[in-house]
């Protein structure tokens, strides 16, 4: 038996759909479609890109203009972890077709010839496949060669196609992909080189929540606190995710132990965020072994106490992480309230210098809206490098992870951070009261 495939229709589905675009400059990627595509690859799934090009034919552009800017999108692909299985294209039209382009054919969709051949050159099941697209004649396509889940992508209100599911947005399509029986990815498609990783940290027993269960594992809105961070990740796209487990760590992993893609580091003493992170570097360090040309290899670190964690804050932070090729990239939030929190200190031009804690500033710094998440992005090797330099030279005895940034500063590497996050994100929870503002919160938070 073949694979599954996810096809993607190009103009609509992975980019924005301007007339036949087919210059890098014109080119704009849907947010959310290499969430997508890594969901996607972790489950199993060949990707498979499936596009009419009529731009060819009617002379528009060359085949030679396609392939330019294929390379380039494929290499934006490769970037973000992402392996673009196929790439198949029709450039001719039946009416508007010039010279030998004007030709009926089976492999312009509506017909199905790209999809059967894709199937047959990559060894695709095509019953238990997946296509995305923005047209009817997409749709019409799947339907003809027996995709066996043909999904509409559309804004437009009341807008049905029968004999497929219809959503408004890219990141719905997660929500209908099949994880291959076992769970994982077969051994010939691993984890690619640029796949991000996630650090939970998730060791905290929560003094002031009352009980003897780890916080994490209070339920906010039907469930645990760190449930709705390991969905939120995966929805992102950051299915290979350590869990940091400390305070009843077996109970924490029994209640997580049937997630895909889920695994466990235990950090014996709580000694701080710093000393958190690092009883997950050598699962780390494991997989850049397994693949040495991934040291670049995004690292997210989250509190697994952070329920109102949004995919979308994730895919942004991640993505300008790519785009500034950081060593490390911190996600902040900009609120009317910053008591408590750490605040991003800034320079006059603008640039990141550093975070300093409220029992620490000064009455101007005190006076900074936007503040530390304890959301990151490292690269791997950064991540493990700063970790090794990290010391407890402090009143409390701990390590930090708030003083990695500055350590990566210092040596001269790219260090910023993003107001990406929301301010619903601030909500924190260490007492009663704030689990039920925050299960409140998730409750009236749209589906």
């Amino acid at each position: 038996m073949g694979r599954p495939a996810l096809f993607l229709d190009r103009d609509g589905v992975i980019n924005e759909d301007l007339p036949y675009v087919h210059r890098v400059e014109d080119f704009r990627f849907i947010d959310g479609i290499f969430s997508l595509v890594q969901a996607a690859q972790q489950a199993g799934y060949r990707i498979v890109v499936v596009t009419n090009q009529a731009g060819i034919g009617r002379g528009l552009y060359t085949e030679n203009d396609f392939w330019t800017l294929t390379e380039w999108m494929v290499e934006q692909f490769t970037r973000q972890g992402c392996h673009i299985d196929g790439i198949y294209f029709c450039p001719t039209h039946p009416e508007h077709g010039i010279g030998a382009y004007r030709v009926e054919s089976h492999f312009r969709k509506p017909g199905p010839g790209m999809l059967l051949q894709a199937a047959d050159e990559l060894e695709i099941d095509l019953a238990r496949s997946i296509l995305v697209g923005d047209k009817v004649s997409d749709i019409q396509a799947g339907l003809a060669a027996g995709v066996g889940v043909n999904i509409f992508l559309t804004t437009a209100p009341s807008t049905a196609i029968p004999g497929c599911i219809t959503v408004n947005t890219i990141r719905s399509v997660i929500g209908h992909l099949q994880p291959l029986p076992e769970h994982s990815m077969p051994a010939e498609q691993s984890p690619t080189d640029q796949s991000p990783i996630a650090v939970v940290m998730a060791a905290g027993r929560g003094t002031r929540m009352g009980g003897d269960l780890p916080k994490v594992l209070f339920e906010a809105a039907g469930k645990p606190l760190v449930r709705w961070v390991l969905d939120a990740l995966a929805a992102a796209g950051v299915t290979d995710r350590i869990v940091v487990v400390g305070y009843r760590a077996t109970l924490v992993e029994e209640t997580l132990a049937n997630l895909p893609g889920v695994s466990f580091a235990l950090q014996k003493e709580q000694r701080g965020t710093g000393d958190a992170v690092a009883a997950a570097a050598s699962l780390i360090e494991e997989r850049l072994r397994q693949n040495p040309s991934a040291a670049h290899r995004p690292v997210v670190i989250v509190c697994g106490d952070s329920p109102m964690l949004r995919p979308e804050s994730v895919t942004g932070l991640l993505r300008r992480f790519t785009e500034l090729q950081a060593a490390c990239l911190l996600g902040t939030a900009v609120t009317t309230d910053p008591t408590g929190l750490g605040r991003i200190v800034r320079d006059a031009a603008g640039s990141f210098v550093g975070i300093v804690e409220e029992k620490d500033a000064t009455p101007e710094q005190r006076g900074i809206r936007e503040v530390n998440m304890s959301t990151y992005v490292f690269e791997a090797r950064a991540l493990l490098h700063a970790l090794s330099r990290l010391n407890n030279a402090n009143t409390a005895g701990e390590y930090y992870i708030t003083d990695c940034p500055g350590m990566l500063l210092a040596e001269g590497r790219v260090v910023d951070a993003v107001a990406c996050l929301d301010q619903s994100e601030t909500l924190s929870v260490n007492t009663p009261e704030q689990l039920a503002a925050v299960a409140a919160a998730l409750a009236s938070r749209p589906t």
